[in-house]
């Protein structure tokens, strides 16, 4: 993460005021934040706060966060979240996930005296049910967590395939394309949709392919996650006359407004969606 050079007055008189220098620590999973103001630096995290009743606790989000019942201030991005905004906020604790570990540095919060608290990585639904467990604990909301948890169980249980078929290829990104291994939460929604992820051993959670890499794994369906990238990727392979699911039209598009984000709710909805769209897979 690159920082300005310089330093505002706004941000040394905030600083001056709010803290002082190596005052700021990681808060622990059993501190109770009931009632606390949360900065949430992860939409996922944003929406999991609301899914729990505590959006009135929430002071500042980052963008790309389900819809508010009110404006609340952006405080930069995930990957650049701006200290100045944070601090005039004046937060009791800032929420990230280990997701974005590489690029959310503890150290910058802890040198401006802000407590924080990373939760773990969520790799397949019984981490995200972990972590929104523990979310709501700390919250206040761990008899609301536990409900919640059981119902977005029972209602997976409904739809999840116990044979898998398909040999899918998920690409979270076309330009470039980028597929997902079975380090991300999306392997275990293509799985338990009635998937096969053929991209599943590879050794990073988002790997890049290559168009030729792609051919060769020979899926039976390719499931693009940005509309619009479809026509795109088509037009790529327009030279490659035997290719099966391009000749078998089976390119879909499952849409960025649940996938990516890792809560319980949005996975339920996920491996809805992907089960959906495998049903109408030509064969």
């Amino acid at each position: 993460m690159a920082y300005r050079p310089l330093i505002s007055f706004s941000l040394i008189f905030c600083f001056a005021i709010l803290s002082s220098p190596g005052c700021g620590k990681p808060a622990s999973q059993n501190e109770n934040i009931s009632g606390k103001r949360l900065i949430s630096l992860s939409p996922s995290i944003t929406g999991q706060i609301i899914d729990l009743g505590a959006e009135d606790n929430i002071v500042g989000v980052t963008p790309y966060h389900p819809p508010l019942k009110r404006d609340i201030p952006l405080v930069g991005t995930y990957i650049t979240p701006s200290i100045e905004k944070i601090i005039l906020l004046k937060p009791d604790i800032i929420l990230m996930s280990e997701e974005d570990g590489e690029i959310q540095q503890n150290s910058f919060f802890e040198k401006f005296g802000l407590r924080y608290y990373r939760f773990g990585r969520n790799s397949d639904f019984k981490s995200i049910c972990d972590n929104y467990l523990l979310l709501g604990e700390m919250i206040g909301r761990r008899e609301t967590a536990s409900e919640k948890i059981e119902y977005y169980r029972q209602r997976l249980n409904k739809v999840k395939k116990d044979n898998n078929e398909l040999k899918v290829a998920f690409l979270v990104s076309v330009k470039p394309l980028i597929t997902v291994s079975g380090l991300s939460h999306i392997s275990d929604i293509i799985k338990e949709a009635g998937g096969i992820n053929i991209f599943s051993d590879l050794n990073v959670p988002y790997p890049i392919l290559t168009l030729e890499s792609l051919i060769i794994k020979k899926p039976d369906v390719v499931i693009i996650m940005s509309p619009g990238e479809d026509l795109y990727l088509y037009r790529q392979l327009k030279n490659f006359t035997d290719i099966d699911f391009i000749n078998r039209k089976n390119i879909f598009v499952a849409g960025d407004e649940i996938i990516p984000y890792y809560s319980p709710k949005e996975y339920v909805l996920s491996v809805e969606k992907i089960s959906e769209i495998l049903n109408h897979v030509n064969k």
